[in-house]
């Protein structure tokens, strides 16, 4: 067999001719590159599809590719997958990615997690590395497969030993909170660390969060207590907003209060509501001197006193806050001593 891509445009261009398939897609390269020809995106679409249809699988791929982007043909995301599939079944790498990808989405095909799943392991299994953390996140989110932190850690750090940032990150947060892994703050900071160094922006979050940042603690914070990024778990939530509450962050002060005052993430306590937002009224946060009014004004956590509500309503008011406003004239607090 000739080696076609030292072989004469002539003579590679006679071997596509005759239907050898590795010289359609060497010659397709070439139309595709704009080596040795003028570059061509139609042309390279041409000779992909003859080796495509003799089962190259390259070739099925890189059709696959043109169906995809609309590269000399017209862009048909059904027609890519159909070529992804074929060159997959083969095994062919990319393939496996592009397809597991066309499944997580929802292109060219309805969205499957399941499908997606397959495909993510099959080339996690070749050792591709955002496979291995694509399936990794399957596991630690339980879509497409059960939920399984062990599966998840195990993919994730395959993947995370291969340089993977988002897998550095996920499998980070798993050593912090000893899913999966054991729990290990250290290990956790260390693959915190190697994220960051490539540029993940959770990551930067997440070390900062650790090395004792307030404002970066309160984003860790609402990360895992609305689930952005991570599976929600408030109690992680309060325990971040905690350590900026400590540190006197008075958004944190006041996040911890309502935490407390609905029993969300921790169990309820009105008198640490009353506390914590007490502590943020008093360093200006509007939305916790209108929640401190509220606290005197209901008796919630605290003696019932109009006196100190009118006085924490006018501050919030003061400030713009609307509700605050409002609650003056509702509640006839506006002419009450301050």
């Amino acid at each position: 067999m000739p080696h076609f891509p030292n072989l004469p445009l002539a003579a590679l261009r006679k071997a596509a001719e005759q239907g050898d398939a590795e010289a359609q897609r060497h010659l397709a390269d070439g139309f595709h590159k704009g080596e040795g020809v003028p570059q061509d995106d139609a042309q390279a679409a041409v000779w992909y599809r003859k080796a495509a249809e003799q089962g190259d699988a390259e070739a099925q791929l890189c059709y696959g590719f043109c169906c995809g982007k609309g590269m000399g043909v017209p862009r048909d995301l059904a027609q890519a997958v159909v070529w992804y599939r074929k060159a997959a079944e083969q095994g062919q790498l990319d393939a496996q990615c592009n397809l597991a990808n066309c499944y997580a989405a929802g292109d060219g095909v309805p969205r499957d997690l399941a499908q997606a799943a397959f495909w993510f392991r099959k080339a996690g299994e070749q050792g591709d590395a955002k496979s291995r953390a694509s399936l990794g996140i399957l596991y630690l989110w339980g879509e497409g497969v059960p939920q399984d932190d062990a599966q998840a850690a195990q993919w994730l750090r395959k993947a995370a030993d291969q340089d993977e940032e988002t897998a550095q990150y996920a499998f980070g947060e798993l050593c912090l909170l000893g899913r999966g892994v054991p729990k290990d703050e250290a290990q956790a900071v260390a693959w915190f660390r190697k994220a960051a160094a490539l540029g993940h922006w959770g990551a930067r979050i997440a070390l900062a969060a650790c090395e004792g940042d307030a404002a970066a603690q309160v984003k860790f914070g609402d990360a895992f207590f609305h689930g952005q990024g991570a599976p929600q778990d408030k109690a992680q939530g309060v325990f971040w907003w905690r350590k900026a509450a400590e540190q006197g962050h008075a958004k944190a002060q006041f996040f911890l209060a309502s935490c407390y005052r609905l029993g969300d993430g921790i169990e309820q306590d009105e008198e640490q509501a009353f506390v914590w937002v007490g502590k943020s009224a008093a360093q200006g946060f509007d939305e916790a001197q209108f929640g401190l009014a509220m606290c005197y004004y209901l008796g919630e956590g605290v003696e019932r006193d109009d006196a100190k509500a009118a006085e924490w309503f006018r501050k919030a008011a003061a400030q713009g806050h609307a509700e605050a406003r409002e609650a003056l004239i509702l509640y006839d607090l506006e002419d009450g001593d301050t």
